[in-house]
């Protein structure tokens, strides 16, 4: 057979050739699409499946996005440890009517993380995203709880009862951390239409103070601020609890009254640096937003009522921390300008004494945490020191405030006492907390003797988690608050005396560390005597979830 030269070939020749070349080209590429498809399809025997279900009502939950995140760990990548996904490691799907899905990935790369998500829902830890750790091969039957979120709404009137518009409602969100309450402003805010209305649509369950406020019909008038169901102070207010999917309906009445303006200078402050301004009544902020001009120079609060106040100015960005505050009183007219110097976050030194024969093995970590609900900085407020070989420690950047000082120890020693010496005059720092201000610091002593006790128990017919708080029976100082894994505990480096124990449920939010709380369930308490260097083992009763039903 006699193939045709180059040269015999017609220009159409060509172009023929040129054409069967292109779609033999494109039917190769199109069976390379089919064995590549066929092959992936091979691969894809990983499966990750499971259903989304409402925590409340036990519902499935439709049109959740679920997202896998794979692991590309055998090509020597690392894992990034986020709480979200990334879209270019990540297959997706959503949850069909009966809140089930399935997601095959190539086994090859091994699952890593699933995240679930809907809109109106949260996770049982508040967050918006739950995230879930898979076998690397996936797993089947995962059953997954979303939390829906709660509403208020409510209307606001004048003295008149006519409705009142644009005026501010804040939530703010109260929760329990460690036995202490804390306190989270701007976490939800909504404004009054013309007729009054509002509405605050994705709340988390929990408990919430709701705060009304807004401008007048005039700059030397407004209205609140007002706390729910009527206080003029957060102290006077009564929180308000939603449960998982629940409405609760909120009123305010406001009336109408004058309001005045505090005006001042920061003598100090640093051009490069952010300051933030807060106004301060009887240790609660206010909502009253300071203004800054002229380069940090001058600020300005309006729609201020008559009362006591402080006028805080700070640093958040910066470590150390610049602070100063003035106090200021406003009665009947604007108050005379004020003057606010800032100074750095003070140092505070202490010592460690060792009481009795001097040993070799001297450890104390010590940690001091702000007792205020609010404290000035949203956080780097704690702060910790490690003793050092003399004996001395400093606890750094320390804002001005009440703390709570406590120390790790070795098990054997204990805390004999905790005192700080200011201008010759000591105070029982575990009885009255910590005073920071804005001059010379406090020097802390801590005492440390040998013989500390031990205490090991189980809650009393409990396999579930527990939070059981050790309380010196005669001061009510709580010396340890321990996590009961499956009701089981154990408590080192306590001082001889007696002690009552509560074991608290895991999922309630109890504000422990305030002695009036723990007062009503003096019944639920547990008592023992430890002596110097003793060794106790107990059963302690649990508290129920409600201790007024007695439900579990």
């Amino acid at each position: 057979m006699n193939l045709p030269t180059l040269s015999c070939i017609t220009n159409s020749g060509v172009y023929i050739m040129v054409r069967m070349a292109r779609r033999w080209g494109m039917i190769g590429l199109a069976l390379a699409g089919i064995a590549a498809q066929a092959s992936a399809q091979e691969r894809a025997s990983g499966i990750v499946s499971g259903t989304v279900v409402n925590a409340a009502t036990g519902a499935p939950v439709p049109g959740a996005q679920v997202v896998l995140r794979v692991s590309y760990a055998i090509y020597g990548f690392r894992d990034r440890l986020t709480d979200r996904p990334a879209p270019a490691d990540a297959v997706r799907a959503l949850t069909d009517e009966s809140g089930k899905f399935t997601i095959e990935f190539d086994s090859s790369l091994p699952a890593s993380r699933l995240f679930v998500s809907r809109e109106g829902f949260r996770s049982q830890a508040n967050r918006e995203v739950v995230v879930i750790p898979l076998m690397p091969a996936g797993q089947s039957g995962i059953t997954v709880p979303l939390v829906p979120q709660s509403v208020v709404h409510g209307r606001v009137f004048d003295a008149g009862g006519q409705p009142l518009r644009n005026i501010v409602i804040e939530a703010i969100r109260v929760e329990v951390q460690e036995g202490r309450r804390e306190l989270h402003r701007n976490y939800a805010n909504s404004f009054t239409n013309s007729r009054g209305e509002y509405q605050l649509p994705s709340l988390a369950p929990g408990s919430y103070y709701l705060e009304a406020f807004g401008a007048g019909p005039d700059e030397r008038h407004g209205y609140g601020p007002l706390y729910f169901p009527g206080a003029a102070q957060m102290s006077g207010a009564k929180s308000v609890r939603v449960a998982a999917g629940g409405t609760v309906t909120a009123d305010f009445d406001l009336d109408e009254h004058p309001v005045f303006r505090i005006r001042g200078m920061l003598a100090n402050a640093p051009l490069e640096r952010r300051v933030t301004l807060r106004l301060m009544r009887d240790d609660e902020p206010q909502v009253n937003r300071g203004m800054l001009t002229a380069g940090n120079k001058s600020f300005e609060f309006d729609d201020v009522l008559p009362g006591d106040y402080r006028v805080q100015a700070f640093t958040p960005d910066t470590i150390p921390a610049d602070f100063g505050e003035a106090a200021v009183t406003v009665s009947d007219r604007d108050p005379t300008p004020l003057q606010i110097n800032l100074s750095s976050a003070v140092d505070v030194h202490g010592r460690i004494e060792i009481a009795g024969p001097k040993d070799l093995r001297r450890f104390a970590y010590i940690v001091a945490t702000p007792m205020s609900a609010i404290p000035p900085l949203a956080a780097g407020t704690m702060s910790k020191a490690m003793m050092l070989a003399d004996g001395t420690f400093l606890l750094r950047n320390m804002l001005p405030g009440r703390y709570q000082v406590s120390a790790r120890l070795l098990p054997d020693f204990y805390i004999a006492g905790i005192s700080a010496s200011s201008s010759g005059a000591a105070v029982d720092v575990e009885k009255n907390g910590l005073t920071v201000g804005t001059g010379r610091p406090p020097e802390l002593k801590i005492t440390i003797r040998r013989g500390g006790g031990e205490i090991q128990g189980t809650v009393e017919g409990e396999k579930r988690d527990a939070v059981v708080v050790v309380q010196e029976r005669e001061t009510g100082w709580i010396a340890a608050a321990l996590n009961a894994a499956q009701g089981r505990f154990f408590a080192s480096s306590l001082a001889p005396g007696e002690y009552n124990l509560y074991a608290l449920p895991a999922a309630a939010e109890i504000e422990y560390r305030n002695p009036a709380t723990l007062q009503p369930l003096a019944e639920y308490a547990s008592h023992l005597v430890l002596r110097s260097g003793g060794r106790e083992n107990v059963i302690v009763r649990p508290v129920p979830l409600n201790p007024v039903s007695g439900e579990q």
